[in-house]
């Protein structure tokens, strides 16, 4: 089952905004990334969560993204919010300080007003993913650089550059032969040699045919089998290709890369051949398809669930 503060973190890494009924919205501010010439450092893009306590009007994102993980009735799941804003509202009254694990702390300052503490150990930009912050190593200045060209320079004389020449000409030759001579062999060995290849096949087709079976098909036989074509599955990608259309039918969020690997193949074996898998922080989402609008996507998501093969939400 996923919690109140679980959902809040997964729906920042799609959502600038994720509002929390009653209690306040959580604002995603990206900042670009930044290099340092005086320390040789990169920093990467990254995001800095605000938290807003004046936007508190109602907003079903949280609610029907929580009834649909934990597969409730849209009651329930406000009933939920409902409970995990008063609880904190209480905590934060007595003076305590609410920590939201992987988005920051809430507490009250001297003149009663709420306070966000954002936790920077998550980056939500996901424009990011993939990148590090990193040193790299200081070259020479730029005088010390163009002293030592102009030094390069004075001693190169007429003579390197005609041998610099002379090398390239012979590398061009040494691969032109190169060529050839590979002609040379596919040509001997395929075009020479077709009729000798094709009854090679003939008597490998034959002996297959007419080979007894050594004991038939054992159960340790299928197994071996089964673990064969499982592994050749997971070893394709299963990373969509960028489309421009955005809206998708989400089937699942997964920690491991490995088990959402599964249910793609899962999904495309119940007749979803588009299901494909994208990376959102440390989770990776696994969907039946991208839409381009909102009525597609609801007239999919309806016919999955009428259909018994499966649940799911839709994404923008």
């Amino acid at each position: 089952m996923i919690s109140i503060v679980e959902a809040i973190s997964e729906l920042l890494f799609v959502r600038d905004t994720v509002v929390v009924p009653g209690l306040g919205a959580f604002v995603r501010h990206e900042i670009s990334a930044k290099v340092n010439v005086e320390t040789n450092r990169f920093v990467s893009p990254s995001c800095e969560v605000g938290f807003d306590a004046n936007h508190r009007e109602d907003n079903d994102l949280i609610i029907n993204y929580i009834a649909e993980r934990n597969d409730w009735n849209k009651t329930r799941a406000n009933q939920q919010l409902m409970l995990f804003v008063t609880d904190t509202f209480d905590k934060l009254k007595k003076g305590e300080k609410v920590a939201l694990e992987r988005i920051g702390t809430l507490s009250y300052n001297s003149d009663n007003e709420l306070v966000f503490e954002p936790d920077n150990t998550v980056n939500y930009n996901p424009d990011s993913f993939g990148l590090h912050d990193f040193n790299w190593v200081a070259t020479e200045n730029e005088e010390v650089r163009k002293e030592t060209m102009q030094k390069a320079e004075e001693k190169n004389d007429a003579e390197p550059e005609e041998d610099s020449v002379k090398v390239e000409k012979g590398v061009w030759v040494i691969m032109l032969a190169l060529a050839l001579v590979l002609s040379g062999w596919f040509y001997y060995k395929v075009f020479l040699h077709k009729d000798d290849y094709k009854e090679q096949y003939a008597e490998t087709q034959t002996q297959t045919s007419e080979a007894p079976s050594e004991g038939g098909l054992t159960e340790e036989k299928i197994a071996e089998m089964v673990d064969r074509m499982i592994r050749e599955e997971l070893s394709k990608p299963y990373y969509e290709m960028p489309r421009k259309d955005t809206i998708r039918i989400i089937a699942g969020c997964y920690d491991q890369v490995d088990f959402a690997q599964r249910v793609v193949i899962s999904l495309r074996n119940k007749g979803f051949p588009n299901a494909f898998m994208e990376q959102h922080g440390e989770r990776w989402f696994v969907a039946y398809d991208r839409y381009h609008t909102e009525e597609e996507a609801y007239a999919a998501l309806r016919e999955i669930r009428e259909s018994g093969k499966g649940k799911g939400w839709i994404l923008k």
